[in-house]
């Protein structure tokens, strides 16, 4: 009788440890009109529990248009949808950043099609223009950005395959002298996929940094010093170069940080890591697995830092399951809690969740992805998440 009621405790424990822990899809919603093959979802705060999702839109040699829509954290729009916010065509293979204003609304930058300038755009908190697009940065792609002093720290690939890194305000003029990040290896260039703020006052530029015949790459990353020093050089976060399908994604929450990279070890199987950060963005120990015991084919990781809590919800796409997944982790790598499929219709997802965002104030995480409008269709919808993530 001790046995069995000893044994009934433990059970009851352990399914409550769980519970706390337990992360719940709460709604998932459509937010464009599925007329077009749209990609790369970001989603950005605006103002007063609003957010925007601004995403690309295919239309034709090589050209593509930025849409835009408001969104509430319990799923609602607000809103149609609006075309056309870089007042240009936009180079459909390069990608586009956003990030929130401190003045409220948001700055978009992109690549304009036409003049191959990078663009900055200025948005107020109802998705309106505050004026043109400005290229005074000029020729650039690929920009990655994070808030930083009164503005933005924006990186970006400009001529040469150069990477830069420079300070800009808010409405995306320059705000300091530009910097250039070198990459490690010599007869590479380095392109920027996320800036972050790091603990010590700087800023890590995390990225791929790619051989210059396109052979070989791997996953790397660069502090750029908050006075902007000269230049800043590339530290390897992968053990060597590797071919084709190289992902990565940093974060930051108080002293903690993560990376989390991916490269392809074989036709038959791509390898996941998560490595811990230092203070300034540099690596510290060695690289482990993610997820333990996952799948061989797991990539395209976001992660972003539930702020305050010392943890960290990390996704990936997983097409030998079919779905995309997401699992609180915490300063460590330890799995808080199961993974959790965001999508529902299985194998209708191109690419994984492409950005996330976690409100504070509603203890909801905001997911985006895309996934085709049926089996047979080219187009895509942009899909919002919002789901439960206890943070006890």
């Amino acid at each position: 009788m001790m046995k069995t009621t000893r044994l009934a405790l433990v059970l009851l424990l352990a399914a409550a440890a769980s519970g706390l822990h337990a992360q719940t899809v709460l709604t998932r919603r459509v937010i464009n009109d599925g007329k077009g093959i749209d990609y790369d979802p970001q989603i950005v705060l605006s103002e007063g529990g609003n957010y925007a999702v601004i995403w690309g839109r295919d239309v034709k040699n090589d050209k593509a248009v930025i849409y835009g829509r408001l969104v509430g954290t319990d799923g609602a729009t607000k809103g149609s949808q609006r075309s056309n916010l870089l007042g240009a065509h936009h180079y459909r293979w390069t990608s586009f950043a956003t990030g929130h204003r401190p003045t409220g609304g948001f700055l978009l930058a992109g690549s304009d099609w036409q003049s191959g300038s990078l663009a900055t755009r200025p948005f107020d908190q109802k998705l309106r223009a505050q004026g043109p697009a400005t290229t005074s940065l000029g020729f650039g792609f690929d920009p990655a950005m994070t808030a930083g002093g009164y503005g933005f720290v924006i990186s970006w690939v400009g001529p040469a395959s150069t990477c830069y890194a420079q300070m800009i305000d808010t409405r995306g003029q320059a705000a300091s002298d530009r910097i250039t990040i070198t990459a490690a290896d010599k007869k590479s260039f380095f392109d920027p996929r996320r800036v972050v703020a790091t603990p010590s006052g700087d800023y890590l530029v995390a990225g791929v940094e790619t051989k210059s015949d396109y052979s070989a790459a791997r996953a790397g990353g660069a502090t750029v010093r908050s006075g902007f020093d000269p230049s800043a050089k590339v530290f390897a976060y992968d053990t060597s170069f590797f071919s084709e399908d190289n992902g990565v994604d940093a974060a930051f929450d108080g002293k903690a940080g993560v990376v989390f990279y991916h490269h392809q070890k074989s036709s038959a199987e791509i390898a996941a890591f998560r490595r811990s950060l230092k203070s300034d963005g540099k690596p510290s120990g060695a690289g482990k697995k993610f997820p333990a015991g996952g799948s061989k084919w797991t990539s395209s990781y976001r992660v972003v830092p539930l702020t305050g809590t010392d943890s960290f919800v990390v996704s990936w796409d997983d097409p030998n399951a079919g779905h995309v997944y997401l699992q609180k982790i915490n300063s460590s790598g330890t799995p808080l809690g199961t993974p959790l499929a965001v999508t529902e219709n299985a194998y209708r997802h191109p690419t994984g969740v492409t950005d996330m965002v976690w409100d504070a104030e509603s203890q909801r995480l905001l997911a985006v992805w895309t996934e085709y409008v049926s089996e047979t269709s080219h187009n895509t919808h942009v899909y919002l998440g919002t789901i439960s993530i206890p943070t006890d």
